[in-house]
C-alpha cells in the first residue's frame, strides 16, 4: 500500500493546481463582475438623480392648463373687444345712415321743382 500513496500524492499535485488556477480564475472573475455591478449601480443612482429632476405628469398637466386658462382669457378679452367695436361700427354706420337720409331730405326740398318757375332763370334772350 506504501507503493499506492506516493502515486496519489503525485497525481494531487496537478489537480490542486488546477483547482488553485480555477480558484484564481474565480476570484479575477469575480472582481471583474463587481466592478461592473460598482458602475451599473453608479449609473442607475445617476439616472435616478435626473429622473427625480424631471417634473411628474400632474406637475406638467398642471402647468399646461395654466398656460391654456392664460391664453383662454387673453382671447376672451379680445373677443369682448371686438365685439364692442362692431357694435360700435354698426352704431356709427346707422347713425350715418340717419344723417345721409336727413341731407338727401334736406337737399330734396331745397331743390325747386321742375314745375315751378324758377326765380334765377334767365330769360330767354331774343334775336
Amino acid at each position: 500500500m506504501n507503493a499506492l500513496v506516493p502515486c496519489q500524492e503525485t497525481d494531487a499535485a496537478p489537480l490542486k493546481r488546477s483547482i488553485d488556477d480555477l480558484n484564481s480564475k474565480m476570484e479575477a472573475q469575480e472582481t471583474r463582475v463587481l466592478v461592473k455591478v460598482e458602475r451599473l449601480e453608479k449609473r442607475l443612482d445617476e439616472h435616478d438623480a435626473k429622473l427625480k429632476e424631471v417634473p411628474s405628469m400632474n406637475q406638467i398637466v398642471t402647468a399646461m392648463e395654466e398656460m391654456f386658462s392664460s391664453k383662454m382669457d387673453s382671447l376672451d378679452l379680445r373677443i369682448s373687444a371686438q365685439v364692442k367695436s362692431i357694435e360700435v361700427l354698426r352704431t356709427t354706420v346707422s347713425q350715418t345712415d340717419e344723417l345721409l337720409e336727413q341731407l338727401l331730405e334736406t337737399l330734396g326740398s331745397l331743390r325747386p321743382s321742375a314745375a315751378e318757375p324758377s326765380e334765377h332763370a334767365e330769360a330767354p334772350v331774343g334775336v
